[in-house]
């Protein structure tokens, strides 16, 4: 019976991708020796929020005995006397099963009466009363009596145990639907202050009910979206095993990303899979026209269906009118152009945001509905409200999933192009290597000219890094570049750049692909000012013989083919990946010391930039670290406790991460953070520095201390591939 859920949930191989926010939760919930808090994870329905607070109450049930957990969930019910009765009998058998460690109790049918004869026997004579006290007012229909009881129970068993509670409380949104008194607000309000003294975590699918509880309790919201794209990927092949079935890996790839890495997607699929054409994922077509029939006619099409159903029809026709639209739409402006009044328009919008398809910021709204959701409205849009027919609509839509798969297995090819790039470059030391293999037209075509025993001497690379950091709104090739030095001139008559233009497709690079090259890289020039700079193209199947032309008119460059770029690979002997058995990447650490003066942080804000646009951060990314640290040194630098003292900075880069240690001598981030936003008094001004840890917790992806003597030292963590992004996006 040790280590059985009391809870439903999932078989252990059904359950991927969460293992870190789990060890989270577990931390926050047996960690007493901080103040109250919680955590609130917001996110889409079926997207496995439940899944997670059911595994942490398994958790805290057997892994540890002090802290008792406390799980419940809240139901569609809109009536206090049902909550009320149902919430004081689940607190109750939960905390007389963690002390007893029988499992059966919390499982167990028992009434109000039954529990109290229990609590008796056990000698909880406060708790029995308030039982009595809730039966009474429930035979008298005294609703905010009955309220008050369930909102006592956890603080009445708390104190007659003498131990400590860990609530989860799952669906937490619905609590805004239980009405005190008919047509009066929900019991959100009193849910909130019963929460302020107690350790929690809650799950939401709404913004809104978020941001209410954040502020009114202390707490941290969680985004939960869907797997990554390799835990999606992962969680389907095995899957797919377990069925025995066969799949190809890029077929795979698609379903993940069409699915958005949603688990509840993902098992419907492939269980559809097991009950029909077992073979639909060995191409394209077949999980196109597999993914079509469910989400139109099948068991996944059935769930949107009564997830939507709440919509109505004014709700659909505002989804896909946002659904056509490319950023945020006034409400007032939607509402005129699809003629809905303004009250129903005001109904419509509450609908959409309770079931997280909307997102409602300073009067506009703009559609988060994941690509499923958006397939099946667009489904039911088409054959409902245009009348379309269902085979004509569903042609259309395997057309598109079509589409849209035929770029995956494209961008996972050039993502592998570019890295091989860079490794390849990375490795550049001085070395010698023949001038030919930089010197090919097509085919493998030695240039006309060439000696065929001319050496080429390497550059030193320092580094590099993709170019997309600094060219916003440019298309055409991917650029890398590379800084380093020639070979022995370590000085800066001995920098050189090298812009490196890839070309991946089984097309010569041509006259179009060069020029926009030539381009880009004077402008790229212009950005960095080396002593030198080196071009170089590398094109899958060699260059038309215009490019080539074209190139000798502006000046001297490098071309070779994937032929070529072998050889150099082989020559210069790069360090070897993770995948490829071959030694550890490496692992690379920069420190930096501030001095007190004024503008300091950008100091700190240039190197972060240079390591994270080298270690291939895309431009978002690199924006949240530069914001992160920037937050980081002012509060060290305002809040040390020995001015004027310098602040130490540490970037640790490894192959998936990029770590920022920030530290100041006699400086304690936790005072500094401890201040929250002041919300009482009408002299109450917001705290600027208060709002500094959640600001970094949203940017980041890992915000910690660490205890250091005499203080401590914040810690920021960034990954390359980050929570619910796809690494081959």
């Amino acid at each position: 019976m040790r280590n059985k859920s009391i809870f439903t949930v999932l078989p252990d191989g059904l359950f991927f991708g969460r293992a870190a926010l789990l060890e989270r939760i577990y931390k926050a919930a047996v960690d007493l020796s901080h103040p109250p808090c919680g955590i609130i994870l917001k996110g889409p329905r079926w997207i496995g929020k439940t899944e997670i607070l059911r595994r942490t109450h398994r958790e805290l049930f057997w892994g540890q005995g002090f802290v008792v957990p406390l799980y419940y969930q809240f139901s569609e019910t809109s009536r206090v006397d049902e909550f009320s009765g149902d919430f004081i009998s689940e607190v109750i058998k939960q905390f007389l099963a963690f002390k007893r460690r029988d499992p059966e109790i919390a499982r167990g049918q028992l009434t109000l009466t039954k529990l109290r004869g229990l609590l008796t026997d056990e000698g909880f004579m406060e708790a029995a009363d308030l039982i009595t006290a809730h039966l009474d007012a429930r035979a008298v229909g005294e609703p905010a009596a009955l309220l008050r009881n369930a909102l006592r129970v956890v603080e009445v068993m708390t104190r007659e145990t003498n131990s400590q509670v860990f609530l989860l409380l799952d669906d937490i949104g619905r609590a805004a639907a239980i009405n005190l008194y008919k047509d009066g607000p929900g019991i959100m309000r009193e849910i909130a202050a019963a929460l302020k003294p107690l350790s929690f975590a809650a799950s939401t699918g709404t913004g809104a009910i978020s941001e209410g509880l954040s502020g009114e309790v202390c707490s941290e919201t969680m985004e939960v979206s869907g797997l990554p794209g390799h835990e999606a990927r992962a969680m389907i092949e095995e899957l797919l095993r377990g069925y025995s079935l066969n799949f190809e890996t890029e077929v795979v790839s698609t379903a993940a990303q069409r699915l958005s890495g949603n688990p509840f997607y993902i098992r419907e699929i492939v269980r559809a899979l097991s009950c029909g054409p077992g073979d639909a994922l060995k191409t394209l077509k077949g999980f196109a026209t597999l993914y079509v029939r469910e989400i139109t006619t099948g068991t996944l099409g059935s769930a949107l269906g009564g997830q939507l159903s709440q919509c109505g029809h004014k709700g659909l026709r505002v989804l896909r009118a946002l659904m056509m639209q490319r950023g945020p739409v006034g409400i007032d402006d939607l509402s005129e152009r699809l003629g809905i009044s303004t009250a129903d328009m005001e109904r419509t919008v509450l609908v959409l945001e309770s079931l997280n398809l909307i997102r409602v910021n300073l009067g506009s709204l703009t559609c988060t509905s994941d690509p499923v959701v958006r397939d099946y409205i667009e489904y039911i849009s088409n054959t409902g409200l245009l009348g379309k027919g269902i085979e004509e609509t569903r042609t259309w839509m395997i057309r598109d999933v079509l589409k849209a798969g035929y770029s995956v297995p494209g961008r996972s090819v050039r993502q592998r192009f570019r890295q091989e790039i860079m490794d390849v470059i990375r490795a550049f030391d001085g070395e010698e290597v023949p001038e030919r293999l930089f010197r090919v037209s097509a085919g493998g075509e030695v240039l006309e000219g060439t000696d065929k025993d001319s050496v080429l001497r390497l550059p030193t690379v320092t580094g590099s890094f993709a170019a997309s950091a600094f060219e916003k709104y440019e298309s055409g090739l991917p650029i890398v570049i590379a800084h380093g030095f020639a070979p022995g001139r370590f000085d800066a008559s001995g920098e050189v750049l090298w812009l490196v233009g890839l070309k991946d497709s089984q097309t010569l690079i041509n006259i179009g692909d060069v020029e926009n090259f030539l381009r880009r890289s004077r402008i790229l020039q212009r950005e960095f000012c080396p002593a030198r700079v080196i071009r170089w193209l590398v094109g899958q199947k060699g260059f038309s013989p215009e490019a080539l032309q074209r190139l000798r008119e502006d000046g001297p460059a490098y071309t070779s083919d994937a032929a070529a770029l072998a050889a150099v690979k082989k020559l210069v002997n790069p360090v070897k990946d993770k995948t490829s058995g071959g030694p550890e990447p490496l692992r690379r650490e920069f420190e930096m010391v501030l001095p007190p003066s004024r503008n300091a942080e950008l100091v700190a804000v240039r190197g972060a930039t240079e390591i994270s646009s080298e270690m291939g951060f895309d431009e978002d990314s690199i924006g949240r670290i530069k914001t992160s640290v920037v937050e980081a040194c002012i509060n060290a630098f305002e809040h040390s406790g020995s001015p004027p003292s310098k602040v130490h900075l540490r970037f640790v880069a490894d192959p998936e991460s990029l770590t920022i240690y920030v530290s100041n001598p006699g400086f304690d981030f936790d005072g500094a953070f401890a201040a929250a936003p002041s919300s009482g008094g009408v002299d109450a001004l917001p705290q600027k520095r208060g709002w500094g840890l959640e600001l970094m917790r949203g940017l980041m992806d890992e915000v910690r201390f660490e205890s250091l003597e005499g203080g401590t030292r914040l810690v920021l963590v960034k990954y390359l591939n980050a929570k619910g992004e796809d690494d081959d996006g």
